[in-house]
């Protein structure tokens, strides 16, 4: 989604929703600013009138600590960002590259360690009049270990704005490059729903070169993160047992069959190879 962004000096202040297991910092703990720092960078050197590109928010976050996905999973909350700019433009939402899950005390958040690379497009209109663009981003954010401190961050640049070229690529693009890999791809599977149960099949699947299967919604309170998702086969067709959210002690709505999130799969590089890689892939079901 790309929305507009005029000049304005509010800041948009965002209420982070904490799990109640969440142990949050007392005042002489660590503070977030010493722990993740901020940045803006951009795939290009300039900005092109007509044109959309890359940039990104860089989140440098010190070691042990992490800051979380859209769906941060069973504890946490995602970086919010609102935008300022001294021209109007247009930028996206967060372009979120797959994060991992980690595993904390019988909870699995989805989450980013050392680096997160939060990716965005920005669109410059044609009529763009100026040397240069300014953005500022102003940023809140949860950082977790074995405590949680909420955080807010501000991140400013001045990006040049060229007719007719963008300067070639920056010295960050190789970063851009890696963050984009890791954006979930098209659907390279087929995948429906049956009841609770995910049915995962593609055209040529070569069964034993899947390392593991994980499946991550976009939305909280969907499933229950902190249960293992058991994986059988039937033929070429995987079905992951997913685990709904509860509505009380007794009774499970069931999955939502309008089901949206990623379909993580760790694949062998090679047939009974021990190195393998992760790719997700996008998966939106019924009306999603």
């Amino acid at each position: 989604m790309i929305r507009s962004i005029a000049p304005s000096l509010s800041l948009l202040i965002v209420l982070l929703c904490f799990s109640p297991t969440a142990t949050l910092a007392q005042n002489n703990g660590p503070r977030a600013e010493d722990l993740v720092s901020h940045e803006i960078v951009s795939e290009t050197n300039a900005l092109t009138p007509g044109a959309t590109h890359w940039i990104s928010i860089r989140q440098t976050i010190a070691p042990k600590w992490h800051t979380y996905w859209e769906n941060a999973g069973d504890a946490g909350g995602p970086t919010q960002v609102n935008w300022i700019a001294n021209h109007p433009i247009s930028i996206s939402d967060i372009h979120w590259p797959t994060p991992d899950v980690i595993p904390f005390q019988g909870l699995n958040s989805h989450a980013y360690e050392d680096e997160a690379f939060l990716l965005f497009k920005v669109a410059v209109p044609e009529d763009f009049e100026g040397a240069s663009l300014k953005l500022t981003a102003n940023i809140s954010y949860l950082v977790c270990a074995d405590i949680c401190i909420p955080g807010t961050g501000q991140a400013t640049t001045s990006l040049p704005v060229m007719q007719g070229s963008d300067g070639g690529l920056s010295k960050e693009a190789a970063d851009f490059a890696r963050a984009k890999a890791l954006l979930p791809g098209p659907g390279a599977y087929d995948v429906s729903l049956s009841g609770s149960t995910l049915l995962v099949e593609r055209p040529v699947f070569e069964r034993e070169r899947v390392k593991s299967l994980r499946f991550l919604p976009l939305e909280t309170g969907v499933l229950n993160h902190n249960v293992e998702q058991p994986v059988t086969w039937s033929g070429s067709t995987a079905r992951i047992s997913l685990t709904p959210k509860k509505t009380n002690a007794d009774k499970s709505p069931g999955v939502d069959p309008n089901l949206a999130g990623l379909l993580l799969v760790e694949e062998r590089v090679a047939a009974g190879s021990d190195d393998s890689f992760t790719q997700a892939y996008t998966v939106a079901l019924g009306n999603r």
